[in-house]
């Protein structure tokens, strides 16, 4: 069986400061407009006699030395054995396509891909909400990622609202400088700076066209975006190249970074600008990764 994990993007994100007491003590609520690409990881399911994991495809020598038994899809592996109190076997072969670390859930997308395949092709019968229950409990963004439709993400990233009305295709393009940027690093540089908003949370609308949507997005924002530019300033100036040089109707980077995205009106300009930038950064001799890709409104 073959499954698409694909990449999540966070067109918004608002964050909190630190919660300051209870059981999510120095969490952060988050407010996020998410949607998926057509592109991601894929992965093969093959019934075996022991669980393992093969590893292939662009980043796959990323994840060499890496301790597989904490590899997400292992933990999809054993939640659902535990949880159904069974002792199935897999192997998974999983086509790592998506950057390491890059802020567009590679990880969560392919542990949520695990939890839906081995929930078909072991015949457990569990339910979405059951699986989004079993993939909460194992990451924040995993149950999203079961969702693998527009959401809206508050809480602490469990709690998943339908989304307004978008576009069926949103044309774009995903740019990483092929750096990873630690998540925990941006949280606390984010922390220490300490410039958290007054009036958290954004107000979403109904964009059934294109230019409907770029306004809504330009009155939101990635919190995020000034604490990773110190963590890592390649972010920066990624951010102003795709601004200023591919005709982007929006620029912004997903998640906690590194990875940015651009929005364009058409399929053919969002090819235009991936090849651009690709051409002119290896001309240059520096690392890039971009891809032309849709962010599915539906």
């Amino acid at each position: 069986m073959r499954i698409l994990a694909p990449a999540k993007i966070n067109l918004s994100l608002g964050v909190s400061a630190p919660i300051k007491d209870g059981r999510f003590k120095d969490y952060h609520n988050l407010d996020s407009l998410v949607v998926f690409a057509d592109f991601g990881d894929e992965l093969f399911f093959e019934l075996e006699d022991e669980n393992s994991i093969e590893i292939k495809g662009e980043f796959a020598t990323e994840l060499i030395g890496h301790d597989v038994s904490k590899n997400l899809i292992f933990k999809a592996i054993n939640a659902l054995n535990q949880y159904c109190k069974s002792d199935k076997k897999i192997k998974v072969t999983l086509y790592k396509n998506l950057p390491i670390a890059s802020g567009i859930g590679g990880g969560s997308s392919d542990c949520a891909a695990s939890l839906i395949a081995l929930n078909e092709i072991w015949q457990l019968g569990l339910s979405i909400d059951e699986l989004i229950n079993i993939g909460n409990k194992i990451g924040a963004d995993i149950g999203v990622c079961i969702k693998k439709k527009p959401t809206i993400m508050r809480g602490i990233g469990d709690e998943l609202m339908p989304a307004p009305i978008l576009p069926r295709n949103i044309n774009a393009i995903l740019v990483n400088p092929l750096l990873e940027c630690s998540t925990p690093l941006v949280y606390k540089t984010f922390d220490e700076l300490g410039e958290f908003s007054q009036n958290f949370g954004f107000e979403y609308n109904d964009c059934k066209g294109f230019e409907n949507l770029i306004a809504m997005l330009k009155s939101q924002s990635n919190d995020l975006t000034k604490a990773a530019i110190k963590t890592c300033p390649q972010i920066g100036e990624l951010l102003s190249f795709l601004e200023n040089e591919t005709n982007a109707s929006l620029v912004r980077m997903s998640g906690s970074g590194a990875t940015c995205f651009a929005l364009y009106e058409s399929l053919e300009l969002s090819k235009i600008a991936s090849d651009k930038i690709n051409s002119l950064y290896k001309q240059n001799g520096q690392k890039i990764w971009a891809k032309s890709c849709c962010f599915l409104g539906e």
